[in-house]
């Protein structure tokens, strides 16, 4: 019988979880102990159990009794199971039985337990993700997805949380691809085909390409591309690809518009992925890349090992031999200075020399004569004031001559005093 689509809407919406927790701790079918729920919906529940013939801990998904009857609902159960054990790819979740119940007739699938979380709980946690991380984590699903679409299934409900990280008992991280409730095998007989209804919309609406929000017949694997392109929109970027207040808004939003650009949303995403991820999302099927292996190429060529631009090298500046513009500065600090500058150590001033308080030293200098206390050169001073200019005694003027600054040495010669009580500076 066909499915009716308001039944299908009222049932889906009906709380399922206190009967399908009413359900733990049953046999099912004689051999499956149902130890835990780990989730309801409206089509059903999912149950921790166990082989009890076997041992083994498994993972069981229990069609809604509502259900057993209705064709178009079994018809997507079997195929879930079917396209599961036909495609046999480690990033896919492996099915190891599909029945009926004796007791009470209602259909289950059992499939291997996974520990770990689905993408959606990993994405809530951290919000966006580094380019490594989220091509990581997609490249195993992208790999399920072509060895999919090669067997001629098309997944159709691609969404984070249908993506589970599972972790192994050795702490390897192994994406796998859920749900294959709505997937579609291209090769099976028309009339199997003609269960969806062309005109019809399946799928989760912020993840559904555009001919699948228009309802077209004849979808193949780049609907798939563009779930997968949706996703990683998001890893990326913390957002989601459309948005719009309404389901209706935000199909027709889908159809008609593009999604914003990466580079506003996540800036630090490099231009060459944001370009296949928007590839991916390009709506003209034409455009759009060709198949997932060409999607899976092109970021296995983005080069996830490329260093980022590295900082700039932290190199102390080189000092630079400081010559003071005020001419005339006096010649023992200009000479401390020198030392400094030219990277020479000083570890302690030389010993002061006594001088009379009276005693001054004479500078020539081109355009006047500074003097200043002897007592400023027995230690350098912490902190070099702006000397003062005098009028130079006639006495005291010669032909000008430029001061070269003496080579570093470790400590400064020592000073003689003239005939008439000056003090000789070095040449």
């Amino acid at each position: 019988m066909a499915a009716d689509p308001h039944t299908l809407r009222s049932l889906s919406m009906e709380p399922q979880s206190t009967i399908a927790q009413d359900r733990v701790g049953a046999l099912l079918n004689g051999r499956y102990e149902l130890l835990r729920l780990v989730g309801a919906g409206g089509m059903g529940a999912v149950y921790e159990a166990r082989n009890t013939w076997t041992g083994r801990r498994v993972a069981i998904k229990v069609l809604h009794p509502a259900f057993a009857q209705n064709e178009e609902v079994l018809a997507r159960f079997f195929r879930e199971a079917q396209a599961a054990t036909r495609i046999a790819h480690p990033s896919i979740v492996e099915v190891l039985d599909l029945g009926q119940d004796g007791a009470d007739g209602v259909y289950y699938i059992v499939q291997e337990f996974l520990e770990g979380r689905d993408l959606r709980a990993e994405m809530d946690e951290v919000g966006a993700m580094s380019p490594r991380r989220a091509v990581e984590l997609m490249a195993p699903v992208m790999a399920a997805l072509a060895a999919a679409h090669a067997k001629g299934v098309v997944h159709r409900d691609i969404k984070p949380e249908n993506i589970f990280i599972a972790h192994g008992p050795d702490g390897a991280v192994t994406p796998k691809l859920i749900d294959f409730g709505i997937s579609k095998m291209v090769d099976l007989e028309p009339d199997l085909l003609r269960r969806t209804t062309p005109g019809t919309t399946l799928g989760t609406p912020y993840y559904m390409s555009p001919e699948q929000c228009r309802g077209d017949a004849g979808l193949d694997g780049r609907s798939d591309v563009w779930g997968v392109g949706a996703v990683l929109y998001e890893m990326l970027s913390g957002s989601l690809a459309f948005e719009a207040p309404n389901y209706n808004s935000l199909i027709v939003k889908i159809v008609t518009s593009a999604p914003a650009p990466l580079a506003e949303r996540a800036p630090e995403v490099p231009a060459e992925l944001a370009a296949i991820v928007h590839r991916a999302l390009t709506a003209s099927l034409d455009a759009r890349l060709p198949s997932m292996e060409a999607f899976l190429e092109a970021l296995r060529r983005y080069p996830l090992d490329r260093p980022s631009a590295p900082p700039m090298p932290c190199v102390p500046a080189r000092r630079r031999a400081v010559v003071p513009a005020v001419a005339g500065l006096g010649v023992a600090c200009a000479l401390l200075l020198a030392l400094a500058s030219r990277g020479s150590a000083v570890h302690s001033a030389p010993a002061p020399v006594a001088r009379p308080a009276a005693t001054r030293v004479e500078v020539i200098a081109p355009a006047a004569v500074e003097t200043v206390p002897a007592s400023a050169v027995a230690a350098p001073p912490r902190a070099i004031a702006r000397p003062r200019r005098v009028a130079a005694p006639r006495t005291a003027v010669r032909p000008a001559s430029r001061v070269e600054l003496a080579p570093p040495v470790v400590a400064p010669p020592p000073l003689e005093r003239s005939a008439n009580g000056a003090l000789i500076l070095p040449p």
